[in-house]
């Protein structure tokens, strides 16, 4: 009796995966993959592949979702401890600044901070020039083309084909860089699986419901003090990176991309849905 209970179990939770996950299929063919491109990604931590894709290596802008790949290659190079004072050239290649979160200069010229201080503002409340000084000091002497091979390292050694990808910042702000769901998702993972960045980049994240860019989105749904996930926001891409728990218990990661879009209301409806489906 009890073999067949965990049998029956097994199956109903298979066949509400299925479920979901077509769900998910639905949202991604209908309306919106009219005018825009989708591009999705879902990662199991716990059985270690991916669950569900769609699109996921389209090369897509990430917005301000580069953050993560800048916070993860700052964590893993420079270290949790290290100090600086940032430095920012306020014009960077290709920069759009349409980002729809912050601009505000949190800070003053002659202050210091540590990486693991530095990407709390950087991720919760996306500032773009509280990234673009840790980008630089990524290489020193402050040299674009050093910082962006610091990324593609990271990028490389998470299991990412970098010639799927390019890298002209560490905000976002610039319509220059290209990245796919599958890479960030594959920089998420990495970054799960080494301590010493996990243990900083999660609680840094915005969740949803509860604070930081997220604060105000998914509140009364399965997906509320859930997802821990970095937003993205500049003129026609709306994107979204991070964590949540499935239902079954399992540690999840995810990256959900759209170009192309009318309105960024309208991106971040279609991602608030999908992660409410995940989380269900």
């Amino acid at each position: 009796m009890r073999k067949l209970i965990i049998m029956l179990s097994a199956v109903v939770l298979v066949s509400c995966s299925s479920s979901r996950y077509g769900a998910v299929n639905k949202l991604c063919r209908g309306n919106i993959s009219n005018t825009s491109l989708v591009g999705i990604c879902v990662y199991d931590l716990d059985k270690k592949k991916v669950v569900y894709e769609y699109n996921a290596d389209q090369r897509m802008r990430p917005a301000s979702c580069m953050k993560v790949l800048t916070a993860i290659t700052s964590l893993k190079y420079l270290g949790q401890g290290y100090i600086y004072t940032p430095q920012v050239d306020s014009r960077g290649w290709g920069w759009c600044w349409d980002d729809a979160e912050t601009n505000a200069i949190p800070w003053k010229a002659s202050q210091q901070y540590t990486v693991a201080g530095a990407i709390v503002p950087m991720m919760k409340n996306s500032d773009n020039l509280m990234a673009e000084g840790i980008f630089n000091e990524l290489s020193k002497p402050y040299t674009r083309s050093g910082s962006v091979a610091c990324i593609n390292n990271m990028l490389v050694a998470a299991g990412v084909d970098t010639m799927q990808c390019k890298i002209a910042d560490g905000s976002g702000l610039s319509l220059y860089n290209y990245v796919t769901p599958r890479a960030l998702v594959k920089a998420l993972v990495y970054a799960y699986n080494n301590d010493e960045i996990y243990k900083k980049l999660y609680p840094a994240l915005p969740i949803a419901g509860v604070d930081g860019t997220l604060r105000k989105r998914m509140r009364g749904t399965a997906a509320e003090g859930n997802v821990h996930a970095k937003t993205g926001t500049v003129t026609g891409i709306v994107s979204l990176a991070g964590y949540y728990r499935a239902r079954n218990g399992h540690n999840m990661c995810f990256s959900i991309i759209n170009q192309g879009v009318s309105t960024s209301g309208a991106g971040r409806s279609f991602q608030d849905r999908i992660c409410i489906l995940l989380c269900k």
